[in-house]
C-alpha cells in the first residue's frame, strides 16, 4: 500500500489496511494483554503511521501514537494506545491460540 514510504528512514509495512513501522528496539518484545481483558494475548507489530497531505510527494508518514497489535493465533490488526496494554509473562498464555490460561502449547507449567 505505502511500500515506497518511510518513517525516520524505516520502511513502512502494512497489515490489512493499517500501516506501521517496527516498534522501537527498546520496547514491545514479548506478549501483552489489554488492561481489563484477560482473555487473549497480543503481539505488538509496531507504531501505526498515516500519510500526511504531502506523503504523495515526500514519502513521509507520521506516527499516530497508537500501536498495531495482533492477537496471538490471529492475523487481524487492532489499534491500542500504549497505556491500554501491559506485558505478560510467557507462562500466562498459550503460544498456539493466545488464550490466557490455555496450556495446549506444550510448554511446561508448574502449578
Amino acid at each position: 500500500m505505502f511500500s515506497n514510504c518511510d518513517y525516520d528512514g524505516r520502511t513502512v509495512a502494512g497489515i490489512g489496511r493499517v500501516c506501521y513501522v517496527d516498534a522501537d528496539p527498546e520496547g514491545f518484545d514479548g506478549a501483552y494483554r489489554v488492561i481489563g481483558d484477560d482473555g487473549i494475548a497480543w503481539r505488538v507489530f509496531g507504531w501505526e503511521v498515516e500519510p500526511t497531505e504531502d506523503t504523495e510527494w515526500d514519502g513521509i508518514m507520521v506516527r499516530t501514537g497508537n500501536l498495531v497489535c495482533v492477537m496471538i493465533g490471529d492475523d487481524h490488526p487492532h489499534l491500542f494506545h500504549p497505556s491500554e496494554i501491559e506485558e505478560i509473562d510467557r507462562l500466562e498464555y498459550c503460544g498456539e491460540c493466545g488464550q490466557m490460561g490455555c496450556c495446549h502449547d506444550g510448554l511446561e507449567r508448574v502449578e
